[in-house]
């Protein structure tokens, strides 16, 4: 009979890094999370966390996949901490993450550093972290090698690497009508605006709440006060989407890709999972779906369009900007090709 044991090591910070975990929800959210991960079948080894930021060490099983345990660590402990209202704002984590392989031989020392998590803070940042992070295991060679570079855009921003916004302005200007709020043009990070005309791809994945490309550049917004660009009740969200989709298809090539190549969420009343927005949903393997091109609107409307059956009661927050981007960047929508995609999907994205 085989064996393994694949201990993986894995940080993930809190959307735009905002302080979001204070002392009086750690000890819940950590809790909260060791028994959901203990009721699926998920081995959490260590965990812990700061206000910005959390560690963890689990052991996956071989038919486990870390992006699958990820979502449901992720998107059920904001869940339930939204759902309780446990902080005075939407708390929301960071779709990015790292995770390392551990091997036996350092796994205790790999324990001690994620349990002194606050005494290893008092002399280092998270984004020191983070870049020693990356430089010991490897990533940092990784991206010389291929002469990649990787750009946080909140730490740019927030440490005034910024482009000129009157420069922007003007660029934006000169393609579309001005935004409606000009601090947009303060949040471009200056090694982005230095990279203009190059090609940009705005990577979506297929989620239960409809986050296809366009709404995907909301996440461009390096602001720890992201309901401002909300709105009350989400009256300005929908603008605040296209604008920044404004700036961004202003100054580069922009293209869109929405993927469910490996695993693809569908609703289900009794479903394994649970997210905020959506409900209940299972998680199905293999659907080998991705749909992409340079006009993000249609593209969206795509997407919305062979998947309205399994998310209609979600779909209006996403649905208007795709339609406002058709009238105000301009994209226009091809309505013929819509009947022969959903034919050639068939019901492989209904509730089931």
């Amino acid at each position: 009979m085989p064996y393994t044991r694949i201990a993986v090591h894995i940080m993930w910070s809190t959307k735009n890094r905002v302080k979001l975990i204070p002392k009086e929800l750690k000890p819940k959210l950590l809790n909260q999370i060791k028994v959901n991960s203990k009721k699926k079948n998920i081995y959490l080894d260590t965990i812990n966390c700061v206000p910005d930021h959390i560690h963890v060490l689990i052991f996956l099983h071989p038919n486990q996949k870390l992006s699958d345990i990820l979502q449901l660590i992720k998107g059920e402990s904001s869940f339930w901490v939204n759902k309780n209202r446990l902080t005075k704002t939407k708390f929301e984590w960071q779709d990015e993450y790292i995770g390392v392989s551990v091997s036996e031989s350092v796994l205790e020392r790999v324990r001690e550093y994620i349990k002194n998590q606050e005494v290893h803070h008092r002399k280092k940042s998270f984004m020191e972290e983070y870049q020693s992070f990356i430089d010991k295991y490897g990533f940092s060679d990784l991206f010389d090698e291929f002469k990649v570079e990787y750009i946080n855009v909140t730490e740019e921003v927030w440490n005034g690497r910024f482009a000129n916004p009157k420069e922007v302005k003007q660029v934006v200007e000169s393609k579309y009508k001005s935004v409606h709020n000009e601090r947009l043009y303060e949040i471009v990070p200056e090694k982005l605006f230095n990279l203009r005309n190059s090609t940009f791809i705005s990577f979506a994945r297929m989620k239960m709440y409809a986050s296809f490309s366009i709404k995907n550049l909301f996440g461009m917004i390096p602001d720890p006060l992201r309901p401002f660009w909300h709105g009350r009740k989400n009256s300005t969200i929908t603008q605040s989407i296209i604008d920044i989709n404004k700036i961004y298809h202003s100054l580069f090539n922009v293209f869109g890709i929405c993927e469910a190549i490996f695993t693809l969420p569908v609703l289900h009343p009794d479903g394994k999972y649970e997210g905020i927005y959506s409900g209940k949903y299972n998680i199905h393997d293999g659907s080998g779906f991705v749909a992409l091109g340079r006009n993000l609107a249609a593209l969206d409307a795509l997407l919305l369009y062979i998947t309205d059956p399994s998310i209609r009661s979600i779909a209006d927050l996403n649905r208007d900007p795709v339609y406002q981007a058709e009238d105000e960047l301009g994209l226009a929508i091809d309505q013929e090709v819509f009947e022969d995609a959903k034919a050639k999907v068939e019901n492989w994205i209904l509730p089931s």
